[in-house]
Parts: C-alpha cells; sequence; structure tokens
C-alpha cells in the first residue's frame, strides 16, 4: 500500500513560474548571514509569494487571510542551529538555511529509499533522521553524504546512487517533494500572521514563564491546521490525494530532531511531535474521507501505515532525549 507514496507525487498542484522573487526582507541583527543562493530563495518563492498568490486569485484562503499576508516577504537567513522557521510579525518571514538544506535531504531520502526498497522505502530516511540527532554539537554533518553512505550498505553503489539523483524524473520527485514540504511550511508561517498570532502572543508573554508553554503550543497546533485545510482544499481541486500530509511529515520530523537536541531546541513553543502527527493525521483523514471513494480507501490506508511508522521514529527520538 505505500508504494502509493510516489505515485502522490505525481499529481501535485505544483507548476514552476517564472516570476522574479522580490528583494528579500531585512531582518537585521535577527539574521547572522543572509543567504542569496538562487535556488534555494527559488524554491521559497515558488511557494510562498506565487503560491499564495495564486490560492488568493482562486478565492481559497481563508477571509482576512490575503490581506493580512500580503505585503509579508521573506527572507533566508544562515543562523547556525537554528533550523526553524519565523514569522516576524510586522515585517516577514525568516527561514533558516540550514533547515531548507536539511528539507531537502529529507526529501531526497524519502524519494531514494523508494528507488532502492518499495518493501523499505523508509530505511533510508530513518537513518537520516537518526544520524542527524546523534551527531555532535557542531551540527555539521552532510546529509546528502549520509544518504549515499546509507544507499551503499543497501547495496547501492555511488556511482549508482549518483547516476539515479542525476536522473530527471528523479530529480522532478524530489523537489516535488521539496516544494510540498515548503508548501506546509509557509502556509503555516502564514497562517501564525493570519490568525493575529502576534497578537495573542504579546500576552502570552506577559504571563508567568511556567504557564507559557501550553498557549504557545496550541498557536502552532492552530496554524498546522489552518495550514492543512487551505492546502486540503487547494488539492480537492485535482486529484484529493493527501499531499499535505507528507509536508507535515518532513516539517514534524525535523522538529523532532532539533527537540532530540538540546543544544539546538531553545523553547518549548511547539507541541509534542507525536501529538501534532496525530492531529494531522486526523485532519488528513477528515479531507480524504470524504467524499468516500475507494482512492480515498487506498490513501487512507497508505497514511495510516506511514502514521505508524513514524510515530515510531518518533517515539526512539523522545527516548534518546
Amino acid at each position: 500500500m505505500r508504494s502509493i507514496f510516489v505515485a502522490l507525487l505525481l499529481v501535485l498542484p505544483f507548476a514552476q513560474s517564472s516570476s522574479v522573487a522580490a528583494a528579500p526582507v531585512d531582518f537585521g541583527a535577527a539574521c547572522d548571514s543572509p543567504v542569496t543562493n538562487p535556488d534555494a530563495n527559488a524554491i521559497v518563492h515558488e511557494v510562498f509569494d506565487v503560491k499564495t498568490e495564486e490560492l488568493a486569485k482562486a478565492g481559497l484562503l481563508p477571509p482576512g487571510f490575503w490581506e493580512r499576508n500580503k505585503d509579508y516577504g521573506f527572507a533566508i537567513c544562515d543562523n547556525p542551529g537554528s533550523y526553524d522557521a519565523n514569522a516576524i510579525y510586522g515585517k516577514g518571514v525568516m527561514f533558516d538555511y540550514g533547515l531548507v538544506v536539511f528539507l531537502f535531504a529529507q526529501a531526497r531520502a524519502l524519494i531514494l529509499g523508494r528507488y532502492i526498497s518499495a518493501p523499505r522505502q523508509f530505511d533510508v530516511f530513518t537513518e537520516l533522521v537518526a544520524r542527524f540527532a546523534d551527531q555532535g554539537p557542531d551540527t555539521k554533518m552532510n546529509p546528502f553524504q549520509v544518504l549515499t553512505e546509507s544507499a551503499v550498505e543497501r547495496g547501492v553503489s555511488p556511482e549508482e546512487v549518483r547516476k539515479t539523483v542525476s536522473d530527471p524524473a528523479f530529480q522532478k520527485r524530489e523537489q516535488t517533494l521539496m516544494l510540498v514540504t515548503m508548501y506546509f511550511l509557509s502556509m503555516h508561517e502564514r497562517c501564525h500572521i493570519a490568525l493575529d498570532h502576534g497578537t495573542r502572543l504579546a500576552e502570552i508573554n506577559k504571563l508567568p514563564e511556567p504557564e507559557r508553554a501550553k498557549p504557545k503550543q496550541d498557536l502552532e497546533i492552530e496554524a498546522d491546521r489552518c495550514a492543512l485545510d487551505i492546502i486540503n482544499k487547494d488539492e480537492s481541486r485535482f486529484k484529493s490525494s493527501p499531499v499535505s500530509f507528507f509536508g507535515v511529515l518532513v516539517v514534524i520530523a525535523t522538529q523532532a530532531v532539533v527537540s532530540s537536541r538540546p543544544a539546538l531546541s531553545r523553547e518549548n513553543s511547539h507541541p509534542s511531535t507525536r501529538a501534532r502527527l496525530k492531529i494531522a493525521k486526523a485532519r488528513v483523514l477528515e479531507f480524504i474521507g470524504t467524499p468516500s471513494t475507494q482512492a480515498a480507501s487506498n490513501y487512507a490506508a497508505t497514511i495510516s501505515a506511514t502514521a505508524d511508522l513514524f510515530d515510531t521514529l518518533l517515539a526512539k527520538l523522545e527516548v534518546a532525549q
């Protein structure tokens, strides 16, 4: 049933645009080093700017969403040890470069694992996440080298890996999955803005320190649901496949890694990764179950099986903390 995973990547609602991104937002001292890499900026621009404006024109965004978001831009910053994206209220959204690179590595791991072995297609991804969580405090591990080493351990030569990742069909799949991941992440951050979480966060920060974690986590869950609903509504125009779930999986896996590394985890503002996965699973299953079809039944089985596998991985990372 998990073989449906790759089929999903062929029906995703994306088309590359030729529009040029606006100048990156200047976040001042909050951005250690602005990243001008054109490929990284093009990926973020495609979903943060182009896709959001397309959704607005199609009337697929919640009331007031575009009005609150239309003047917000983004920047990619190299902030060592961050691995996060943050809505800076009144300015824009800041994406850490390490986060963007790691998300792309995870997208490649998921596709490469499927090419190597359909029955065990998540093995490469699981090893990447586990090794990233286990590395030393310098966090300088090359994730793409880990992918090659993992493939070699499974009987694939380095030359075969190079040929595979250079194949246009492979690249289309990994790039599409990366776009889906950035789609969810971008909508999540834009939902914080649309839901006026900046005002609510200011009130939360007035509470005694021990009382802040739960309401902050509630904001994250609200942003997740908002992002999932937008992507699902968008996808309902096409194949009604649960593409949003795979973006959630990669983002949650990254959060799990950061949470398992005390040196990277700065505050307890994100909900439990397993709780977040459970909520996302329920939201997506509700979406694909309306209306009930054979395709929906197949997707539901895939989502459930994949969620169970990820829950096992997240449980292991929690134990390692």
